[in-house]
């Protein structure tokens, strides 16, 4: 059986019973899928370097975001494509910066994306992209740290995100709740109390219900050797 190495994460069941699909990013070029039992192993998408694939609500859609490797001006965009692999469509570009974290909205009619805007900068910002007319709506934006992963709550009120601050000592990555708006912002976990202790905590998804949020979390000591820092998982 082949092996591979799975880079980030599966994403979302289609359903809570047997019969569940996975949709994945790999060091192999490509987006895969896979049902839960490991059997109908499926590259849907051969392009290199995709990354993020999520499910729409439906099942029948898949958005990830993909290096632009035809123009190095332009890095990762927002793409959509059928369940199937068929109809690959980019839906997003901006010159000299990225496009990535892409996810649907519950009514499959909205995408949220984190931007970085300029490469040479640190100006990141969350995006909703309208599928049916296109426009893109900055909803926030910050040049002190990076905004990952972001998440629509199932009621559309809510955005949670992971972020890393720019601004030394603060090197944890913690996780943010707005409004969908982008207004009240809030950090959503209270600080740890190690000081050697650095937290990473990343991939928020919201429960069905939008009541509980699932997350990883990854915790490195760091010790130093000499004029060496190193990081311990």
């Amino acid at each position: 059986m082949k092996t591979l190495l799975i880079s980030f994460y599966l994403i979302f069941l289609l359903s809570s019973v047997g019969n569940a699909k996975l949709v994945f990013d790999s060091i192999n070029p490509g987006t895969f899928i896979i049902d839960d039992d490991g059997s109908n192993f499926t590259r849907m998408h051969t392009k290199s370097t995709s990354h993020h694939p999520n499910w729409s609500p439906d099942g029948k859609r898949i958005v990830l975001a993909q290096y632009n490797w035809d123009d190095p001006d332009y890095g990762f965009y927002i793409a959509i494509m059928k369940s199937e692999g068929t109809k690959f469509q980019q839906l997003t570009e901006i010159k000299n910066g990225s496009d990535r974290y892409p996810s649907f909205s519950s009514d499959g009619k909205h995408i949220l994306f984190s931007r970085h805007e300029n490469l040479k900068d640190r100006k990141r910002s969350i995006n909703i992209l309208n599928l049916e007319s296109g426009e893109i709506t900055e909803v926030f934006s910050t040049n002190n740290r990076s905004l990952r992963s972001p998440r629509l709550s199932p009621d559309g009120e809510q955005i949670v995100f992971s972020s890393r601050s720019y601004v030394p000592p603060d090197s944890d990555t913690d996780l943010w709740i707005i409004n969908a708006d982008g207004t009240n912002e809030r950090k959503l976990l209270p600080e740890h109390e190690k000081d050697e202790l650095e937290i990473y905590r990343s991939r928020p998804r919201w429960s069905p219900d939008g009541k509980q949020i699932l997350y990883t979390q990854d915790e490195y000591i760091n010790q130093k050797a000499g004029p060496i820092v190193i990081q311990i998982h």
